[in-house]
């Protein structure tokens, strides 16, 4: 249905009005259209539907690139300790000669009570601790420690001194040679753990 737009006051008119029905201007066939004009607020409704609907996709492309970004390289968005709670830590135990060592402790420098033994194999250990905490390390160890002391000719002639060793005679005096295995123990760290593998390499040196 043809309208009549009234160009004083904007009023829409119907076709055969000659003068404006709000402002009693005279209308003006020119501006005769083929539709009802769209309400006030209403014309920049296209575009706004369409600024709407690319921030949506910007929104959903942001999102894949960030899943895919993730599944590639996850620890930029996921602290170590969440992708990987406990690390094996491994590495070689390097001792001063004559130390045999029986045990490594770590112990979480914010909670004592937690602690892990490692297990010894040669010059190698290994141990398996939570992830994104700091260790204090003890290594116990024994050695065998060796001393002289004097014996008597009595004893020399038992070929026994008071401890149990054999006392012998060296040309100048009699004297027994003791024998026994005495511990000690080292200690280092802490120790930072906050890997984004479920491994960790570190080597241990106790002299």
């Amino acid at each position: 249905m043809k309208m009549v737009i009234c160009t004083r006051c904007q009023k829409v008119n119907p076709d055969e009005a000659k003068f404006c029905q709000n402002c009693g201007f005279t209308l003006d066939p020119s501006t005769k259209t083929g539709q009802m004009p769209l309400p006030s607020g209403k014309a920049d409704e296209p575009s706004r539907r369409l600024k709407l609907r690319i921030a949506g996709l910007a929104v959903i492309g942001v999102a894949i690139m960030i899943s895919i970004v993730g599944v590639s390289n996850p620890t930029l968005f996921f602290a170590p300790s969440l992708l990987h709670p406990n690390v094996t830590v491994s590495g070689t135990l390097s001792m001063a000669s004559g130390q045999s060592p029986s045990q490594i402790t770590f112990t979480d420098v914010g909670d004592i009570a937690n602690s892990a033994m490692s297990s010894i194999q040669g010059n190698s250990y290994s141990v398996v601790v939570p992830n994104g905490h700091s260790y204090n390390i003890r290594i116990d160890y024994s050695y065998q420690y060796q001393y002289q002391y004097g014996c008597t000719a009595d004893e020399y002639f038992f070929r026994t001194c008071g401890q149990g060793d054999y006392c012998v005679y060296d040309g100048v005096g009699y004297s027994c040679t003791h024998n026994e295995t005495r511990t000690g123990l080292c200690s280092g760290g802490p120790l930072k753990v906050n890997v984004s593998s479920s491994t960790m390499t570190f080597d241990i040196q106790c002299s």
